[in-house]
């Protein structure tokens, strides 16, 4: 479970997220209280709840912070993925669509097109992936661009 996860799941069911250095806090008031739940940033398994009353929808986000807490802290943070897009190639009709790196799955094939990802091509690279590309090429890639893929893109 990433804390980008738990976030969107607090969000959809009327909670709160807040983080410090050491705490990641998860909260939501009514009328007469407010449940909340801290889990700490840097030791597993490490969790505390204050919870007065428990709908579906809190259960719901009770279920998933303890996944959090029970996740290693390395793996609470995804690593970043890129798009490749190339830099001054043009196509026709001008589609500046049609620019990013492309690996085919299946053949490994590299070939340009659309950033859409899907189960026969590869479009998001994390860093390390493209140092593998590099090396596998010989090439430096300066031809590309990266762009950050973003959480509503994926």
């Amino acid at each position: 479970m990433t804390y980008k996860e738990i976030e969107k799941i607090a969000i959809e069911n009327g909670w709160t997220t807040t983080s410090d250095a050491t705490l990641y806090r998860i909260e939501k008031e009514y009328e007469d209280n407010t449940n909340y739940i801290v889990v700490g940033k840097f030791n597993r398994n490490v969790i505390f709840f204050k919870n007065e009353m428990c709908t579906p929808g809190d259960f719901i986000v009770i279920k998933a912070a303890i996944k959090l807490a029970e996740t290693p802290i390395g793996e609470r943070i995804p690593e970043e993925k890129f798009y490749l897009k190339h830099r001054w190639m043009k196509f026709q009709g001008n589609k500046d669509t049609e620019k990013y790196y492309r690996l085919n799955i299946a053949t490994g094939i590299p070939y340009l097109g659309s950033n859409f990802q899907d189960e026969d091509d590869q479009t998001e690279f994390t860093k390390k992936e493209i140092e593998d590309i590099k090396k596998k090429y010989k090439t430096s890639l300066e031809d590309y661009e990266l762009v950050e893929v973003e959480d509503g893109q994926r």
